[in-house]
């Protein structure tokens, strides 16, 4: 059976069969269902501004270890620099496009 797209008006005249539901229970499953909805629009927007924030201290990072070690920042255009952890330290690293 093909799935057809259904007209995108929510006013049921623009339909071929309509009933106005009044059932309690499914109302009320409606309205938990619009609840969670909300809930889950407000998390992802909190997701996003907790990424930006990440991703901004990121950038802050990286400026700040450029700026104290320059020496570490690969001349090789194809190379790389980033953060490792290691033996409880935390390093800057430096590899060439070569090493990969």
């Amino acid at each position: 059976m093909e799935e057809k797209t259904p007209p995108p008006s929510s006013n049921p005249n623009d339909y071929p069969l309509a009933v106005k539901v009044e059932d309690d229970e499914i109302l009320l499953l409606k309205a938990h269902m619009d609840e969670k909805f909300r809930k889950l629009c407000r998390l992802r927007a909190e997701l996003e501004m907790v990424q930006a924030e990440q991703t901004a201290l990121k950038h802050r990072l990286f400026l700040r270890l450029g700026d104290v070690y320059p020496n570490v920042r690969s001349a090789d255009p194809d190379g790389g620099v980033g953060i490792r952890e290691w033996d409880d330290s935390l390093w800057y690293v430096a590899w060439h496009g070569s090493d990969r």
